[in-house]
């Protein structure tokens, strides 16, 4: 090419250069002062050059982490602080290997650079010219910044009740997947990473979407495809503490079994939002079905949630559970109200993102990806059942017109813990033990029905084991698969974390619980039933020919237990309980029970895993006598295993063990 074809061709080059900084810098706004604000830590070089005196100079550059791309190549944005002036100002940055980009600087004191980018520690060469004529040259031995990836997930955090009567909420959590529908047609030809995505809780939206729109199925199974949505596997948000073992797993149930299936895809990640905390046994039963990764978000803004602010606990970790399964968590930093300057425009998230990854990056941050989870905030501030927000993917699409990195990405859960493992899974700590919910203590709220629901939880779990045992022994006999699944569904809906209005003293309160307690009813009444009719089957089968009493053991282990009955069916004042197995008598305890029944008590010992022992009743004339092991006097009580000493002012002073030659209590 003849040279003046050259020198033409780089006056070209300069020239689009200094026409497409300034009208870029004008698009970002406040973006210099955001940089000025935010990169306080200048580069220190390792040799340089210095003009003559009073000529322009490069007085300090300070490197920022945010890149933008041009002519098939990534440039990281530098901010240089220049001293004096100069006609044509042009700062040229050179890399290894070649790579060169001039940058008209103008007569501005501060000047924003681009500096090709190398994915190495390696050297970077500044020369300042003027007119061609070079003024300073510094090197630098230049560390790549960091490509952050920010993951957004936009929720409607799930709460059935609360936030209006659970009829309400039911109607309008209808509307809110609609809605999400909606807002992925619109931007289905936007780019990729700001088209609009949707995460659902709780496997059980889904469910009562599909009850109330089951025509829509296919369209909500091809974006789910599309990865567009994302259908999170436990049912609801509950206190763990006050769950059964059996009931965690149930609840995973829907999700694993159900929607896998229905949708054709995976669901290998679980939220749990608003309760603050999440006992170590529910990561064995998560990881032990198939749950891999965990997004916490817990309350961070009510009832002492500031803690979570304070906390140096790592925002992600391989939690494991006891039994040594484990899953890749992450638990947010504000709850699921984070990044709430997505709605406000590209300015304000200018501002408020970059303070947040400039915060990370103080902080030792180790990774170049974090999760954000965002539930769409309603016009009066209402972040729970809100409906879906646009703003958010139109601040996302704005911010990625501007820069290639940091890279905001619309979202859900699984791609972000995907990308941490696939990049990061040497590198994040495990850890072990418990997270205490600190809400807990909200279940007692309604005291009365917790205290039912719990025993139905052991009901249940009896339940299915007893009726396992009638479907594989009985003829005729079928597994009540249906009814105990729903019955395990209500209990569910029972203990969702939600305990009424959100104002106690409004009459929606009672209405809501009114509904939420209806559900356990409804669940103890149809355990109650199946329960009378398995028991009877097994009975019917193990009874001998004489009125007999069986005790079936539904545990996977040998446990002696104490166990009462009523014996109307059997005309006699007194029993006599016969042990057939060795033929002994065994103690029995007769008592007055409730609303004028008689029970029996008795200590059944050594009941098998998994089966049963059946006694013999016989009627006797008279209340037999039994030589216990108890004695007792004045001032004391003695078994075979305590020694239990009184005072009359002062009631209980001592209790000995014998067998551990110890005394339990402390002084008086």
């Amino acid at each position: 090419m003849p040279k003046r074809e050259k020198k033409m061709m780089k006056k070209s080059v300069v020239l689009f250069a200094a026409i497409i900084i300034p009208l870029w810098a004008q698009a970002t706004g406040n973006f210099d002062a955001v940089l000025k604000r935010n990169f306080t830590a200048p580069s220190a070089p390792v040799s340089q050059s210095r003009g003559k005196p009073g000529a322009a100079r490069i007085s300090a550059v300070y490197p920022t982490f945010f890149f933008v791309e041009g002519e098939g190549k990534l440039f990281q944005l530098v901010r240089l602080e220049l001293l004096g002036t100069g006609r044509s100002l042009v700062v040229r940055a050179e890399r290894p290997g070649g790579l060169v980009y001039d940058n008209p600087v103008g007569l501005q004191s501060d000047a924003i650079i681009k500096v090709p980018d190398l994915r190495e520690n390696a050297e970077l060469k500044l020369t300042l010219l003027d007119s061609g004529r070079e003024l300073q040259s510094l090197k630098f031995s230049w560390r790549p910044a960091r490509l952050w990836k920010i993951y957004v997930s936009f929720v409607s955090h799930l709460d059935i009740g609360y936030t209006n009567t659970t009829e309400n909420v039911l109607k309008k959590r209808t509307e809110i997947t609609e809605r999400a529908l909606e807002y992925m047609n619109q931007t289905d030809a936007w780019p990729e990473d700001s088209r609009f995505r949707w995460t659902m809780e709780g496997a059980w939206e889904l469910k009562h979407f599909l009850e109330q729109r089951p025509e829509r199925l296919e369209e909500v199974r091809q974006r789910a495809q599309q990865g567009r949505l994302e259908v999170t596997a436990k049912l609801v948000h509950m206190h763990s503490e006050t769950a059964g073992y059996e009931e965690l797993f149930r609840e995973v149930y829907y999700g694993k079994r159900e929607v896998e299936a229905l949708l054709g895809v995976q669901s290998p990640a679980i939220m749990h939002n608003d309760v603050d905390g999440f006992t170590w046994g529910e990561v064995s039963v998560l990881s032990s079905s198939g749950i891999k990764y965990f997004s916490f978000n817990p309350n961070s803004f009510y009832r002492g949630g500031n803690v979570l602010h304070a906390t140096k606990f790592p925002q992600a970790f391989f939690w494991q559970g006891p039994d040594g399964g484990r899953l890749l968590t992450w638990r947010s930093k504000d709850a699921y109200t984070e990044a709430p300057y997505l709605f406000k425009g590209y300015d304000q998230t200018l501002s408020g993102l970059t303070k947040l990854l400039v915060s990370y990056e103080q902080k030792g941050y180790a990774y170049d990806a974090i999760h954000l989870t965002r539930s769409g905030a309603d016009p009066n501030g209402a972040n729970d059942n809100s409906w879906p927000r646009l703003e958010a993917c139109e601040t996302i699409r704005e911010w990625n017109s501007h820069f290639a990195y940091p890279r905001l990405l619309s979202s859900t859960p699984t791609p972000f813990f995907a990308y941490l493992e696939k990049n990061f899974s040497g590198q994040i700590p495990a850890a072990r033990g418990d997270m205490p919910d600190w809400w807990a203590d909200g279940v007692i709220t309604e005291a009365a029905a917790e205290a039912e629901s719990r025993e139905l939880h052991h009901k249940l779990f009896a339940l299915e084991a007893l009726s396992s045992m009638a479907d594989l022994l009985i003829p005729g006999y079928s597994y009540p698969a249906r009814e105990i699944n729903q019955a395990y569904f209500n209990n569910i809906m029972f203990d969702e974390h939600t305990w009424g209005y959100f104002l106690t003293t409004a009459p929606q309160h009672k209405e809501i619980f009114k509904l939420k307690h209806s559900w356990l009813e409804q669940a103890l009444e149809a355990s109650r039933k199946l329960e009378d009719d398995v028991l009877k089957t097994l009975a019917r089968e193990i009874a001998g020919p004489g009125p007999s009493l069986v005790v079936m053991n539904p545990l996977s282990w040998p446990r002696s237990e104490l166990v009462s009955f009523q014996a109307s069916e059997i005309d006699s004042e007194y029993l006599r309980l016969i042990d057939p197995d060795s033929g002994r008598e065994l103690p029995l305890q007769k008592e007055a029970g409730p609303g004028g029944k008689i029970l029996y008590y008795f200590l059944a010992r050594e009941l098998p895993a998994m089966g049963y022992k059946s006694y013999q009743i016989v009627a006797a004339k008279t209340m037999p006598e039994y030589a216990g092991g108890l004695k007792t006097g004045e001032d004391f009580m003695e078994n075979e295993r305590y020694v239990l000493r009184f005072d009359k002012k002062l009631g209980l002073v001592s209790i000995r063990d014998k067998s551990l030659q110890r005394e339990l209590l402390q002084g008086p």
